[in-house]
């Protein structure tokens, strides 16, 4: 009998052998354990795209007046509700979040959204 190829390489008829089916389950393994833990890597996230800079920690007041700015004098509705809203958002119990709420539906009623 003439032996295949793959069976000269100890292959045997049905392609991969036993002696491969350990290294290839101890990889798959440890790939398994190590996926998770290189998803959270923070050095790795350039790998996924950019990441969307957070807005710094601005005084209530001053976003406040920007939202005013760019309402009254650029004419940008969309842009002054979302400048509103962000106040809220860093400082929700203060007088300006009141302020800016009021504001961000107004500037929402201008836009038409």
């Amino acid at each position: 009998m003439r032996l295949q190829s793959s069976e000269k390489a100890g292959l045997g008829v049905h392609g991969l052998g036993a002696q491969w089916r350990v290294p290839v389950l101890a990889r798959l393994l440890a790939l398994a354990v190590v996926a998770p833990a290189l998803a959270g890597c923070e050095s790795l996230g350039s790998l996924w795209g950019p990441k969307e800079d957070p807005l710094l920690d601005e005084p209530a007041d001053r976003m406040y007046n920007e939202g005013l700015y760019l309402l009254n004098v650029k004419k940008d509705t969309k842009g002054a509700a979302k400048r509103f809203e962000e106040g809220d958002r860093q400082h929700p119990y203060s007088e300006w979040a009141r302020k800016s709420l009021l504001m961000s539906a107004y500037a929402y009623d201008e836009a038409g959204a």
